[in-house]
């Protein structure tokens, strides 16, 4: 609403200003609410997206498996070190946006609990797979998006169930790939290696459990850990100790 606000009406159309009055003025927010906010897409495939939808503890899997009982869930994975980094950068965005100082101590910002809950995924996925059957259940990798964002769309279509011979399904990946908004985060190195060591345990198990990408963080992360200059991290920028190259 605070985009839509200072960009201007003329910068949003109008479903966009309309969503956004409905989630933030007053007025119950209830399981009817909800349903009503699907209700121009009658007759068509429906969802939104949040990644507050990876703190919900088992009674909130098991009431959204009761409202929506055919639903279907797409979780992607990123890499640990990488989405906190990305939550640094987005939330010090929003806070200079709404003329809020951001958080000065990026050690404390990383230590927080708020953090660190939305990197367990394997919490995560238990708790969703208790309540939802894997095939309705679709797990994917970030990097996936990174390396090829037309398989990946072609992927989630198929999990979906959308025909991908459909001329549009594939336009928007074709057309834009993937598109990082903003400056990298510039994190010390010793800020790093203290989210390496915490996170190491989690993305270990993610090793261990899927094999795949999980291994290259695990790799990454021990490179990190040994001082080798960010271990390749692409997504933030590393501020360099003296007398390094």
């Amino acid at each position: 609403m605070q985009k839509i606000v200072r960009g201007g009406l003329s910068a949003a159309n109008g479903m966009e200003v309309r969503r956004a009055a409905s989630f933030h003025l007053p007025g119950a927010k209830d399981d009817a609410w909800y349903r009503r906010q699907f209700v121009a897409g009658a007759g068509r495939l429906k969802g939104e997206i949040t990644p507050a939808y990876a703190l919900l503890d088992d009674a909130g899997v098991r009431h959204v498996a009761r409202l929506s009982p055919d639903v279907k869930v797409i979780f992607i994975l990123r890499e640990p070190l990488s989405r906190m980094c990305s939550q640094w950068q987005m939330e010090s965005r929003e806070s200079r946006g709404l003329g809020i100082p951001p958080q000065p101590d990026p050690m404390r910002f990383f230590a927080s609990d708020r953090v660190n809950a939305r990197n367990d995924y394997l919490r995560t996925i238990d708790t969703w797979e208790a309540h939802v059957p894997p095939e309705r259940f679709f797990i994917g990798w970030y990097d996936d998006i990174l390396a090829d964002p037309e398989g990946m769309l072609l992927r989630v279509l198929t999990f979906l169930g959308v025909d991908p011979a459909e001329p549009q399904a594939l336009a928007e990946a074709r057309s834009r790939g993937h598109q990082s908004v903003g400056n990298k985060a510039v994190i010390p190195p010793e800020v790093l290696r203290e989210m390496a060591r915490t996170s190491r345990p989690g993305i270990a198990a993610l090793a261990e459990r899927f094999g795949g990408h999980a291994i290259g963080w695990l790799a990454r992360c021990d490179a990190i850990l040994a001082g080798e200059d960010g271990g390749g991290m692409a997504t933030c920028s590393i501020i360099r100790q003296p007398g390094r190259r």
